[in-house]
Parts: C-alpha cells; structure tokens; sequence
C-alpha cells in the first residue's frame, strides 16, 4: 500500500514495527498484544463463554508473556 501510493515514510514505519527495530515499536507492539488480549476477553464475556478466552491464552502463550498479572 505504502509503495502504490508513493509514501516511504509508511514502509519505513512498518518496517521498523515489524522487525522491532525501535523502543518505539516494541512498546506498540505490546500494546498491539494487550490489545487482542482485551477483546478477546471482552468476546467471550459477551458470549458468556469464559473457556473461550481460556483457549486463548493457551494458545498464544507466547504473544502474552509480561501480561500475566492483567489476566486476572
């Protein structure tokens, strides 16, 4: 998208989240994470179907690492 309409800035942004190339983008990253931790809470509460959310995180165990103690 960045290249069809010529904006460089915005492959080089995306790059830079991508590869972690930045404190920047790993701090946007993680809230990226926490971020699809918190709707797929909110889901499976809406659903009334906690084991949903449970499924979840054990399935990806490895993106919620340093969010633990908000999972409460």
């Amino acid at each position: 998208l960045a290249s069809t309409y010529d904006l460089p800035e915005i492959l080089s942004l995306w790059q830079e989240f991508e590869f972690d190339k930045s404190p920047e983008a790993k701090f946007v990253k993680q809230i990226d994470k926490l971020d699809a931790i918190m709707q797929s809470k909110i889901y499976a509460e809406q659903l009334g179907k906690e084991e949903l959310f449970k499924e979840f995180l054990e399935y990806d165990r490895d993106n919620i690492r340093g969010f633990e103690d908000l999972l409460d």
